[in-house]
């Protein structure tokens, strides 16, 4: 094989392994699950390398709850399977950021109203705020009024921070939210699978190598 071609091929596997070790990743809040109760978690949570705070608009803490268990609230339970959280006061907030600072890549969230359509509401929209590179920007999730999580796609790089706003005047009749499966990038904090480790040391020991014939080569 062409020297160039065995230094070409080394270095993309270790490409391939470096970047393996990017992966995304999903908040699903199953740990909230109980078979006999409606778990409350104060208003801060972390999983997975997010952060959720949630707030009233005037900055007083909320309770994250969820329906997590069966019996009379199996309606309002919009991941039957696992748990949701909810969002049910006036005028909430819910701030999502990376534990411990930086930015992150938002792909994704699942979302349905609070009462998950069991209970008409005033209105269905959602506004959103979020900071990223290029400063502050709003936005509007419209969610339906069936039961069952919606997916909406984000698509956001390098945000900073993203609050969703509830934003009930009336706690019943408002929008409120429950969120799951939350998707995002945490290539910068991966660590590599073994297999990745294997293909550095592939990769690179196949660079090494190659420069080692190199130098061992004589012209006459």
């Amino acid at each position: 094989m062409h020297l160039k071609t065995i230094f070409a091929a080394g270095a993309a596997a270790a490409a391939i392994a470096m970047a393996g070790g990017a992966s995304a990743a999903v908040v699903t809040f199953d740990s909230f699950r109980s078979a006999t109760t409606i778990p409350a978690y104060g208003s801060h949570y972390s999983e997975a390398g997010l952060s959720f705070y949630v707030q009233s608009e005037g900055g007083a803490d909320e309770e994250i709850g969820s329906f997590g268990y069966d019996g009379v609230s199996a309606p309002y339970d919009a991941d039957p399977t696992g748990a949701a959280i909810f969002v049910n006061a006036s005028s909430a907030k819910i701030t999502i950021t990376k534990t411990g600072g930086g930015t992150f890549d938002f792909d994704s969230i699942d979302l349905t109203d609070a009462n998950n359509g069991q209970t008409p509401r005033s209105s269905y929209a959602l506004n959103y705020s979020y900071v990223d590179g290029g400063g502050s920007h709003t936005g509007v999730f419209n969610l339906d009024s069936l039961p069952g999580l919606q997916t909406f796609a984000v698509g956001l790089t390098d945000v900073t921070s993203f609050t969703m706003f509830t934003g009930n005047t009336n706690a019943n009749l408002g929008p409120g939210v429950q969120l799951d499966n939350v998707r995002f990038d945490s290539a910068l904090d991966a660590v590599p699978e073994p297999i990745s480790w294997a293909l550095m040391i592939c990769g690179f020991g196949l660079a090494g190598a190659t420069l080692r014939y190199r130098r061992g080569v004589t012209f006459a």
